[in-house]
């Protein structure tokens, strides 16, 4: 259950994920709950309240500015949100926005700025527990990434991440992945391809066909070292198909466009530290590339050949 406390004036749950612990004013039931006492000092607070403006942006776009550990979104309709020092994301609704529609780029864009500003690697990958290690799928939207992990999970395969997947280092310099949200997001024709029913799922989006399926969150939140990770790319000529191994700037350019969000990187001050732990991954962790055929067709076929690579420790 989850842990909340507050006053009249304020309340607050606490909640895990990426390793982080937060505390937030705003309900979010897609995150698992941490038991906390009042007194832990949290990771990172999420509020509601005046997001303000920077003072000194040093990027510009069209819904957002960027200054150093400092970034400013604004979704039409939605919602305005600041995330500052990787330590605080304040979240201002517009009235009559969807609470739904305010979650989901709180926990998207918002989270992966938070990440990168608490030089964190978040990846656009989902990813899967093998034999304690983490083998994570990443690459553009509608990929496949999360139907892959769908496959697995439904392989017997625990779920880790959908959509982001968070690396750090540890104190040896290792790359760890850490569990994310616990959810996958499936299309509606990827889920009728899989065999799951959306009749009673909440959308992820109001408006759209992309269902949440609740994956548990497992008692242990700790992160496991990242032993794979394969850049997805569609296969349109056969001499296209297979994996292979990248490395040097091959590898860090993969890594680099398979960012969350990678282009807050440089104005956000974080250019340095992506490239300390991108370089970190090179050297630990096997980065593939794999390029495979779409379609729910042929799922099963390309999902074997990952398999098989990941589980004969394939070079």
């Amino acid at each position: 259950m989850t842990k909340c406390s507050g006053s009249e004036l304020r309340s607050f749950c606490d909640y895990s994920v990426f390793g982080l612990h937060i505390r937030s004013e705003l309900p979010l039931p897609e995150l698992a709950a941490k038991e906390a006492e009042n007194a832990d000092t949290p990771d990172a607070h999420i509020r509601i309240g005046d997001v303000g403006t920077i003072a000194e942006p040093r990027h510009i776009g069209p819904i957002f500015q960027v200054g150093i550990d400092d970034y400013l979104l604004e979704i039409r309709n939605t919602a305005r949100y600041r995330v500052r020092n990787g330590a605080e994301i304040i979240v201002a609704p517009f009235a009559g926005s969807s609470a739904r529609n305010v979650r989901l780029f709180l926990l998207g864009t918002a989270f992966g700025a938070l990440c990168q500003q608490r030089r964190l690697l978040p990846l656009h990958a989902s990813a899967i527990e093998v034999d304690g290690q983490c083998v994570a799928f990443a690459g553009p939207s509608g990929i496949g990434k999360s139907t892959l992990a769908a496959f697995f999970h439904d392989r017997g395969y625990a779920v880790m991440s959908d959509d982001i997947c968070v690396v750090s280092l540890d104190a040896q310099g290792q790359p760890r992945a850490w569990p994310g949200i616990p959810r996958l997001k499936l299309w509606r024709e990827a889920a009728d391809a899989l065999a799951r029913d959306v009749s009673a799922l909440e959308p992820d989006h109001d408006g759209l066909e992309k269902y949440h399926f609740r994956i548990d969150p497992g008692a242990n939140q700790a992160s496991l070292p990242l032993r794979r990770l394969y850049i997805l790319r569609e296969a349109r000529l056969p001499a296209q198909e297979g994996i292979t191994l990248l490395t040097g700037t091959a590898a860090f350019e993969a890594l680099t466009a398979n960012t969350y969000r990678h282009f807050l990187l440089a104005p956000m001050g974080q250019a340095a530290g992506h490239f300390a732990i991108c370089a970190a991954l090179i050297k630990h962790s096997g980065v593939y590339l794999a390029g495979r055929r779409k379609g729910f067709d042929v799922l099963a076929v390309e999902a074997e050949m990952l398999e098989r690579h990941f589980r004969d420790g394939g070079p």
